[in-house]
């Protein structure tokens, strides 16, 4: 299913190029990041008899991966805003605006859609086609828009990003 895999790939790249961002951003303003040890998919949670079930079921991870990245921005925000931090608040809040509020429909939108197809092969040459696309040209963007540091931290890093890593930021005083 090569659209299936395009698309996954360009949405691990847009989730690495935005935690890298988010990393540059606080240690900018002087703050210490830590990156915890990445959380790896688990392996196939249940025996599969055909390619649809297991395509399924990473489909299915994909939706828990996009939610659980729209609550560590929500989270993200709630912290800065205890905090009394309005630039971080700013810029979860900014992030939630523009991209989250997308991500976790579209998720769920593929979820639904591949499940109700009878051939995956079908779908993927259809429907998939056109959501690798769009996030491979997301992907490009966030990397045109980055600057030299988050670059260099996307080909350090590269295959990680399948799972995103929590963050644990600190404010230094």
């Amino acid at each position: 299913l090569p659209n299936l895999t395009r698309y996954l790939r360009a949405r691990a790249q847009v989730i690495f190029f935005r935690r890298a961002t988010l990393m540059c951003f606080h240690t900018r303003r002087g703050a210490a990041v830590e990156v915890v040890a990445p959380q790896h998919a688990p392996g196939q949670k249940k025996p599969v008899e055909s390619v649809k079930e297991f395509i399924e079921q990473v489909v299915k991870e994909l939706v828990e991966v996009e939610r659980h990245l729209e609550e560590g921005w929500k989270k993200l925000a709630e912290m800065a805003e205890k905090q009394g931090d309005r630039a971080t608040v700013t810029y979860a809040e900014k992030h939630l605006a523009n991209k989250a509020n997308k991500v976790v429909p579209q998720a769920i939108h593929i979820y639904n859609t591949f499940h109700e197809v009878e051939c995956a092969f079908t779908y993927d040459a259809t429907a998939m086609k056109e959501e690798a696309e769009e996030q491979e040209k997301l992907a490009e963007r966030f990397m045109k828009n980055s600057n030299g540091s988050t670059r260099q931290l996307s080909h350090a890093g590269g295959v990680e990003a399948k799972r995103v890593t929590k963050l644990l930021l600190s404010r230094t005083i």
